[in-house]
């Protein structure tokens, strides 16, 4: 077992004290067996979930065979109404028009734009109200997958087994995996994908 690993396990039983961002780079070891990533696991509830979901996000189990435009598109309305169902004020935003544009990098810095941010932020407070534990493991273990994944919506995917929402995440990730990028902008939902 690697050391990091140990380390959890003795922060997570209370034999050490660490800070959470100790953990940081726990997922950034080249490899881990499915018993690693129990041992890491174990001390949550829905751990067979946390376990499962880990393992195909690091060795890309979801293979996607429909890479159109369309079918992106499809991904994208999906990801939208999955997570404007979280709270009533994010509801008009599923009256919205949804149009693919050319220029990936427009649409990647339209990201910053305020309705976008808006949008996420409603999302992320609605999210983080509703963990269904809150301690020191914690909160490590949702700062050890944002050091893998550099982007809270793969976070809210791999840790939603630890939130209390029936929402489907993995629309998200299925929309990185295409190359596919969403922005709010101007009253409109724009997608792009990486040539």
């Amino acid at each position: 077992m690697k050391d990091i690993v140990k380390d959890w396990c003795k922060f997570c039983e209370g034999e050490e004290t660490y800070d959470k961002s100790y953990f940081y780079t726990l997922f950034w070891q080249d490899q881990f067996s499915k018993d690693e990533l129990y041992e890491i696991f174990k001390y949550f509830p829905n751990s067979n979930e946390l376990l499962d979901l880990m393992f195909d996000y690091i060795y890309d189990c979801n293979i996607i065979e429909d890479k159109s435009t369309s079918y992106l598109m499809q991904l994208v309305k999906n990801d939208i109404s999955e997570k404007t169902s979280l709270s009533d004020n994010l509801k008009y935003i599923k009256n919205y028009p949804v149009e693919f544009v050319d220029d990936y990098n427009f649409v990647k810095n339209k990201i910053d734009s305020e309705e976008y941010y808006k949008y996420y932020d409603e999302v992320s407070d609605v999210l983080a109200d509703r963990w269904i534990i809150e301690d020191k493991k914690t909160f490590a273990l949702y700062e050890a997958f944002y050091g893998l994944t550099k982007s809270y919506e793969i976070v809210w995917y791999l840790f939603s087994p630890l939130i209390s929402t029936k929402i489907n995440y993995k629309y998200y990730v299925d929309i990185m995996m295409l190359g596919g990028v969403y922005t709010i902008y101007n009253n409109k939902i724009l997608v792009s994908k990486e040539i």
